[in-house]
């Protein structure tokens, strides 16, 4: 786990809690929505690549995020034809449609930052329309 100076009498800050910071800070989310929709999308990008790219993004995600996705097994996205945006509104129920929208952008913009360029372009050039668009808004 990769951890960063922190101020005197305050715990270290993770990877992890940088990715969810920064999600919090585009979105207004409260941390605990922003931990959940970070997994939802997770799950759901994974669920529609092919699996050797969907393990590229695992290997590339903070341990943290890689334990909820194996945790939460009733948010999986199973149905790859379902809308991604209400796929990982169902993780937050009280997200609207355009809100879920929102923290689904701070999450690709979260993921361009922090995990390979190489696989970002790749995984846009193989995800559903609908999925990639939404990303490359956020690149």
């Amino acid at each position: 786990m990769t951890h960063f100076p922190h101020p005197q009498g305050t715990p270290p800050v993770t990877e992890f809690d940088r990715w969810i910071n920064e999600i919090v800070s585009m979105t207004g989310l409260e941390r605990s929505q922003a931990r959940r929709v970070l997994g939802a999308v997770s799950r759901g990008l994974s669920s529609r690549l092919p699996s050797s790219d969907a393990n590229g993004l695992i290997d590339q995600l903070p341990s943290a995020v890689r334990q909820q996705m194996s945790h939460d097994l009733e948010l999986r996205a199973g149905d790859k034809r379902g809308d991604f945006a209400d796929e990982v509104c169902k993780c937050c129920p009280q997200l609207t449609h355009k809100q879920g929208e929102r923290a689904i952008w701070a999450v690709f913009t979260v993921l361009s930052r922090h995990i390979s360029p190489q696989w970002v372009r790749h995984a846009r050039s193989v995800l559903p329309t609908q999925i990639s668009t939404l990303w490359n808004t956020a690149a």
